[in-house]
């Protein structure tokens, strides 16, 4: 049964229900032998997309190949993010440099190659997306890149990964620093975004940048991150204790 994704059709559950020992049916699949079961094209994206998102979910190095084909060739832009999620997922050396190499300005799929780099936590990465978000980007870009970052240094994610304690706290404070140098950029949307991703990285390094936004910033931005602030203390505080 399709389910919904951005208020479109898609079977991703359906196929994430099926398990690991589907996958390479799938990815099968993925490489359009779906063209010959007579769907229409809304049915075709549908299943296409939903495919796609339970062979990124599987985090299988054997999707690989077929994840960069359909990232670099495909013409919908579901099918290119969905890519690009499980490039992220998977997080190789590869992985990262194929999408990195999209993140320059002027990239057709920059935007799809920055949200999949948010699922992938290493250092080169929390750092690239650092200086996009620092770039003079228009506001859809910058949202998209403070939740790429947030999800990148999320201490929750980042505490359940195997990463040591000196390369976790890293990447938080990479992430952290450059959302909180972001917050007085933007408009509501994007402070309301780079607001949530910092409670998420729970970094104390934002905390500096913040300060400096209340003090030199227009008045709803003063107000906005003084309440963020005191929102992260608490959250640290809170942290430390148990």
């Amino acid at each position: 049964m399709m389910k919904s994704r951005n208020n479109q059709p898609t079977a991703a559950r359906a196929f994430m229900r099926l398990g690991r020992e589907a996958l390479l049916p799938m990815l099968e699949m993925v490489a359009w032998r779906a063209d010959t079961l007579g769907l229409d094209d809304a049915q075709k994206i549908a299943l296409g997309d939903g495919l796609l998102q339970a062979v990124a979910f599987a985090r299988d190095p054997r999707a690989g190949p077929v994840l960069e084909a359909v990232f670099t060739r495909a013409q919908d832009a579901r099918f290119v993010g969905s890519a690009a999620a499980g490039l992220g997922m998977l997080c190789r050396a590869r992985d990262r440099a194929l999408l990195l190499s999209h993140v320059r300005a002027g990239e057709p799929r920059r935007a799809e190659a920055i949200a999949g780099l948010g699922h992938c936590r290493s250092l080169d990465v929390a750092e690239r997306l650092a200086s996009v978000l620092a770039e003079p980007i228009d506001d859809a870009l910058a949202v998209t890149t403070a939740r790429a970052l947030g999800y990148v240094g999320s201490s929750w994610a980042i505490a359940a990964s195997r990463l040591d304690a000196k390369q976790a706290d890293a990447i938080r404070e990479a992430a952290a620093t450059a959302l909180a140098r972001g917050f007085s950029r933007g408009n509501a949307q994007l402070r309301t975004a780079i607001a949530r991703a910092v409670l998420m990285v729970e970094h104390p390094a934002a905390l500096p940048a913040l300060r400096r936004a209340e003090r030199g910033a227009p008045s709803d931005v003063r107000k906005d991150a003084s309440a963020l602030r005191g929102r992260l203390e608490l959250n640290i505080a809170r942290s430390s204790r148990r």
